[in-house]
């Protein structure tokens, strides 16, 4: 399975193209998600001493989630 990871800013339509994706990719093949479906606050790495590590953990998160960890 391929995991289609879809990132961008708030707003930008992310979970508009993950829908569009779905409608179109074979459901056994490919595992779509945006990143504000794994539950994951940019707000929280703002700032800290481990800023880098928001995108590491976003990708591990959805990894989790489609069933690959």
């Amino acid at each position: 399975m391929k995991l289609m990871i879809i990132t961008g800013t708030c707003g930008a339509g992310k979970s508009t193209v993950r829908d569009h994706l779905a409608q179109h990719l074979d459901p056994a093949r490919y595992a779509c998600i945006d990143t504000d479906e794994v539950g994951i606050n940019w707000w929280d790495y703002a700032g800290t001493d481990h800023e880098e590590r928001f995108s590491d953990d976003c990708l591990a998160e959805a990894v989790r989630r489609a069933g690959g960890a």
